[in-house]
């Protein structure tokens, strides 16, 4: 992908009829809204995030390493019709409320083909999330970062590009649940501590 640090090569394969249950099983899987509640955890080498440039849904182009003087940055896995990026909407949109004055930069990407910039842009009008849409359309930033699920949120430090967090915003969701009031709140209290240098928990990380 053009623009992109890590690039990732694809070899197309001949399908037989064998292979199409297999393709449509994985296409329908992309669509469910997995996710895992996230627990205690670190990594013992960080993960440093690559440079990349992509076009939002207004054709602005986005560069990672232009915001070298942002306090953090924030990337959310945007999907259309997923009801907990919804349900995350407000809580991100609130965040990005608080700290973007204070130097965060808060930036959803979405790497699915199928969704389209009319749509995406639809979607947030209706869901009131007013942040950039990136379009990851090769998924290169969604294979580099290791995206695993809609909804996950990744911040990145951009005193040295490392990815600092990597979870759910918070513990409001898990498989069939969804909590009133969560207990935990993993990216305010990752933003918090990178915008005001208060010491994180380390039980509420997970990288």
């Amino acid at each position: 992908m053009s623009g992109m640090e890590t690039q990732h090569e694809s070899t197309p394969k001949k399908m037989n009829s064998e292979s199409l249950p297999r393709l449509f099983t994985s296409v329908v899987s992309a669509w469910i809204c997995a996710f895992v509640s996230i627990g205690a955890a670190s990594a013992a080498e960080p993960m440093r995030a690559p440079n990349f440039r992509l076009l939002d849904t207004l054709g602005q182009m986005h560069e990672l390493y232009t915001h070298a003087d942002a306090k953090a940055v924030v990337l959310f896995a945007q999907m259309n019709g997923c009801p907990i990026v919804r349900q995350s909407y407000p809580y991100l949109e609130e965040l990005r409320a608080k700290y973007g004055p204070q130097g965060v930069v808060f930036l959803y990407v979405n790497s699915h083909s199928w969704d389209t910039n009319e749509s995406i842009a639809q979607e947030c009008k209706d869901f009131s999330a007013t942040a950039p849409v990136l379009r990851d359309m090769h998924r290169a930033l969604a294979y580099a970062l290791g995206f695993k699920r809609s909804a996950e949120t990744f911040v990145i430090d951009p005193k040295t590009w490392n990815v600092v967090y990597r979870g759910m915003a918070d513990d409001r969701f898990d498989y069939g649940l969804q909590r009133m009031s969560p207990s935990h709140f993993w990216l305010r209290d990752v933003l918090e501590s990178m915008v005001g240098c208060v010491e994180m928990l380390s039980q509420d990380l997970a990288v």
